[in-house]
């Protein structure tokens, strides 16, 4: 079973679009920095993350902007959601946003988006998803942003930075992997102190 699927709308949205399945992006290494740096507003990571590449990752990244379609990914989830990537290229709202849809109720929330950075709205099990193991490092990479992080089993490190290995050619993914988990597990302290008390 796919990790990854095709879609050709987000339920419950209008006036997006028109939709187009890019899978040669989940096998580019420029993709996964650019995605990741969208998302993780953070100097190390940045550092670490882009290296010598950081120009190439944001004029590929440009490139996606320049698309005159949407680049569209859906994840299932194993409870019945759905988890939709969009990259909205329009030249007045271009961004990259995702959205859940719940068809048990047929809601769909706009949960993350890059203005915003990094959001916490899946645990650990549901980004390393399916039983299927095929495509489950893109699955993580791409859901990344979007992961609580809290209450991570010992090995989220390295399985991340096997994936890390797996999809890019950073040159420290084992550091690379810590200091990810490291910024979101701020983000989420922070998102917390932010709460009204």
């Amino acid at each position: 079973m796919a990790q990854i699927r095709e879609a050709d709308e987000i339920p419950g949205l209008s006036g997006g679009g028109p939709y187009s399945w890019h899978p040669e992006f989940l096998n580019d290494h420029l993709f996964w920095l650019s995605h990741l740096a969208a998302f993780f507003h953070d100097s190390v990571v940045d550092r670490l993350l882009l290296g010598p590449d950081y120009e190439a990752a944001y004029e590929y990244r440009d490139a996606i902007n320049a698309l005159p379609d949407w680049p569209l990914f859906m994840v299932p989830l194993e409870d019945g959601r759905r988890v939709y990537l969009c990259y909205c290229t329009l030249p007045d709202d271009i961004g990259v946003v995702f959205f859940i849809h719940d068809p048990r109720n047929s809601r769909t929330l706009r949960a993350a988006d890059a203005e915003r950075g990094q959001d916490g709205y899946l645990y650990w099990p549901e980004l390393l998803g399916l039983s299927d193991t095929d495509g489950r490092a893109a699955r993580l990479l791409l859901l990344l942003p979007m992961l609580e992080f809290e209450d991570l089993p010992t090995d989220a490190a390295a399985i991340l930075s096997a994936a890390l290995t797996e999809l890019t050619a950073v040159d420290e993914p084992d550091e690379l992997a810590a200091t990810l988990i490291a910024s979101g597990t701020r983000s989420l302290v922070q998102r917390r102190a932010a709460l009204p008390s």
